[in-house]
């Protein structure tokens, strides 16, 4: 079934994907390991019952909301959790005439690829397929499908400033709900 939320804007380009990722940190060697994702294009009450529904299964000790649009109100919907709003522009970033862009944000998670120390799970992964042609595909061009690029730039950026084992969440959301690859282990 199609909702009007899911329709594309008036612009022509198809509306944003909602992203909900679970990430495990080992800090050690700073080895990031994605275990799900979640990706979709839903309206308001398809995104709080498809996020809690991945939170449940998967019970992260931190979720963390992208601070724009819809963020804040998801946040204060996931009641039980510890969620953290995160921006998502990282401080001190500076593109094209002095304002972040994409590639800032994917800055510290391009660098974490690079170096190999992203890892993509080789079994239960329906999912890789999609994230693997995003993720390849992506120039850093501000009208490129980058949605699971964002939600593992947070991912990344997060990593970055903790010094622990985490499993933790990542929650990307839309802007408007209306309108070699070796890096598996086994």
């Amino acid at each position: 079934m199609c909702c009007p939320r899911c329709a594309p804007s008036s612009s022509g380009k198809p509306a944003s994907w909602s992203v909900c990722q679970i990430w495990d940190y080992w800090p050690k060697p700073k080895y990031l390991f994605l275990r799900h994702v979640w990706r979709d294009r839903v309206g308001w009450d398809g995104l709080k019952s498809s996020v809690r529904h991945v939170l449940a299964q998967w019970q992260p000790k931190r979720v963390l909301i992208e601070n724009a649009h819809h963020g804040p109100p998801l946040a204060a919907e996931l009641s039980g959790y510890s969620t953290e709003l995160v921006s998502p522009v990282p401080p001190g970033a500076r593109g094209e005439e002095g304002k972040p862009g994409k590639l800032e944000r994917a800055t510290m998670l391009l660098n974490k690829l690079e170096k190999g120390e992203v890892f993509l799970p080789r079994y239960n992964n329906q999912w890789l397929p999609e994230l693997e042609a995003e993720w390849l595909a992506w120039t850093g061009l501000e009208d490129e499908t980058s949605d699971q690029v964002d939600a593992a730039a947070y991912a990344a950026r997060h990593a970055a400033g903790h010094s622990t084992v985490t499993l933790w969440c990542p929650i990307r959301v839309p802007w408007n709900p209306y309108g070699r690859l070796d890096w598996r282990w086994s």
